[in-house]
């Protein structure tokens, strides 16, 4: 016994519509889930013991100081402070910081000696002297300050790879949940975006609804070649993100609209809007349920 059914094809714009949703809500689960991992992480004995070792280095440049638990800039003194730095720490002098200061509106100078300009405002005065702080800190500078210290270097290395390893936790973990097993876990194997534009996944072999199968080998197909891929092109080539973009363009070029991990899987996304007698015939996928028995049925697509 054959049972045909007739569905509106998802139209290309509505399944953008509905990614740039789920990847808003995404972006929301993940900095909820970054802090979540960043507070386990930092808590630990190992993170502030490292952290104490790397506030005491900074001290001991007498470019910062502790207040509170927290690391500052300097308060006082900051021109002795930084002319002191340059020349126990670097092969630069106080004519480095005349240099500077030559190039400041704040500053007159004539013959390697500089002196303020009259009318210059203490605020002012403060932001220079902690841009040249800012600098020497974020720049080689400062590196050449930490090589005194063995590990420095190896703490600077613990830090880093701490924030990667955390920003890849919740990056993973969110794209797991939310496109994995919420669609799972549902019955209309939805996401919000998909919900929020009507939009409704079916199989395309087997039983008109997806096996949990299916739906968790397409999520995976999106979530590590489409997103994760694209991630890493989007610094690779000029910010575009090649594999998501190569799938979107997809839905607009086959026949039933279907994007790579859709055609992977064996999945179409259609509209769950009923057809109406005005429906292109362009616009309509035609199933046809072979209904074996009530306990088994299998359907192909026309």
């Amino acid at each position: 016994m054959e049972r045909h059914v007739v569905f509106k094809k998802a139209k290309g714009l509505r399944r953008i519509g509905a990614a740039i949703i789920d990847l808003i809500v995404v972006f929301v689960l993940f900095v909820l889930l970054f802090l979540v991992v960043d507070e386990i992480f930092t808590s630990s004995k190992q993170y502030k013991e490292n952290l104490a070792r790397h506030s005491e280095i900074l001290v001991e440049s007498g470019l910062y100081d502790m207040k509170d638990g927290n690391i500052i800039y300097i308060e006082n003194d900051k021109e002795i402070k930084i002319i002191d730095f340059l020349i126990k720490y670097t092969d630069k002098n106080e004519s480095y910081l005349n240099d500077l200061k030559s190039k400041s509106e704040l500053f007159t100078c004539e013959n390697n000696a500089c002196s303020i300009v009259s009318d210059t405002k203490k605020e002012d005065l403060d932001k220079f002297y902690n841009s040249v702080i800012d600098g020497i800190s974020k720049g080689e500078l400062f590196e050449q300050y930490l090589s005194n210290y063995e590990d420095a270097q190896e703490l600077t290395n613990y830090f880093q790879a701490q924030n990667t390893f955390k920003l890849m936790i919740s990056v993973v973990l969110g794209m797991l949940i939310y496109y994995m097993v919420i669609p799972m876990v549902r019955k209309d194997h939805n996401t919000f975006g998909r919900l929020m534009f009507k939009l409704r996944v079916y199989s395309k072999k087997g039983t008109l609804e997806p096996t949990k199968l299916q739906i968790a080998f397409r999520e995976l197909v999106y979530i590590f070649f489409e997103l994760v891929i694209s991630f890493y092109t989007v610094t690779m080539f000029y910010g575009i993100p090649v594999t998501l973009l190569a799938s979107l363009l997809m839905v607009f070029f086959t026949n039933h609209n279907q994007s790579f991990h859709d055609l992977c899987c064996s999945t179409i996304v259609v509209d769950e809007e009923p057809v109406q007698n005005n429906t292109r015939e362009s616009d309509k996928i035609y199933l046809t349920i072979i209904e074996e028995d009530k306990e088994d049925k299998k359907w192909v697509m026309l």
